[in-house]
Formats: structure tokens, sequence, C-alpha cells
């Protein structure tokens, strides 16, 4: 029986949920779940007001570009999330691209990535953007196979100087159908 995702905006309800996917990621993973604003053990709340901040031009933070956060729900769990940038800024244009997902452990494997990429890919489209910037780091065959699967055409390899080092596959997807 396939299973149904609901896509969906965070809600205060989701706190204790997507908090525990947060760390258990940022421990086992290296990756954040939440947005990099997130400040472990702060009240969700003033998190949630962060969060939207970003979808409008006049009040998302200096340095970052208008996004939007969604998760994908099943069965009343958050399964995964997905940051959808509305235009690349330099670190974004380099590595970072229109699009980052994560996969809580528990649902990973079951098509929850490919679902939330093309949902994004639609949703951008929607906002007029003809094609995506999207990047995965070298050797995250499970996340290469997911862009690949939804049409991404490689570009090139690049380092990343940012961060934690390493390198990133970068590709294009057209969101064209």
């Amino acid at each position: 029986m396939p299973i149904t995702i609901e896509m969906r905006e965070l809600q205060l309800a989701d706190g204790e949920q997507v908090v525990a996917i947060h760390e258990v990621m940022k421990v086992q993973d290296n990756f954040s779940f939440l947005l990099s604003d997130y400040v472990q053990g702060e009240a969700f709340g003033p998190y949630l007001e962060r969060v939207a901040e970003y979808k409008n031009p006049e009040t998302v933070p200096e340095g970052k570009v208008v996004s939007t956060f969604f998760v994908a729900v099943i069965n009343r769990k958050i399964a995964g999330r997905v940051s959808i940038r509305h235009s690349l800024n330099e670190f974004l244009a380099l590595t970072g691209g229109h699009v980052g997902y994560a996969v809580a452990r528990e649902f990973r494997g079951q098509g929850v990535a490919t679902y939330m990429l093309r949902f994004a890919i639609d949703f951008c489209r929607d906002l007029g953007i003809e094609k995506i910037f999207i990047s995965c780091r070298v050797g995250n065959d499970a996340s290469r196979s997911v862009i690949e699967k939804c049409g991404g055409e490689f570009a090139r390899i690049v380092e990343d100087h940012n961060k934690n080092g390493g390198s990133f596959r970068t590709y294009w997807i057209p969101t064209s159908r």
C-alpha cells in the first residue's frame, strides 16, 4: 500500500518531534534538520517566528534569501523537511542551491526524499524559476540518486570552502514537465 505524504509548513505542535529529529541528525549525520539559526533548547514558538521571517522579503535576515520551509508528514509523524530558497546568494550559488532536504532516519528508503524534491520542483516552477540548482555531498549516494531520479543534470564538483570541507556534486533540474 503506498504511503500518503502531506506537505505543509511547520506548526507549533511539531516542536517536540522536529527538535528530537534535529538532535539525532546533528549527532549521527552532522546535519541540521532545522534551519541553522535554531538554538538548542529554545522555545519552539520564537523559532517558528524566525522561520516565518524568511518567507517575506521585508523581514528575511540580512545575508539570507527568501525561503519557505515545509515538512513531510506521514500518519501525523514528521518524516522529512525541505527548505526552498526563492533565489540564490553567493553561498547558495556555489553549494547550497535552491533546495535543501532531509529525511528522518526511520523514513529513509521509502521515497520521502523523492516526493519532497518533486514537491519543491513544482513549487519553484510556480515561483517562476525555470531551473533549480541543487547539490549533495560527494559520497551521499542516496541524495545523488534522488536528484538524478528527479531530472538532475550533473553540472560539476565543487569544494566546500565554508564549513566542513569536502566536495559537493552540483546539478541543475528544469522545472518544466
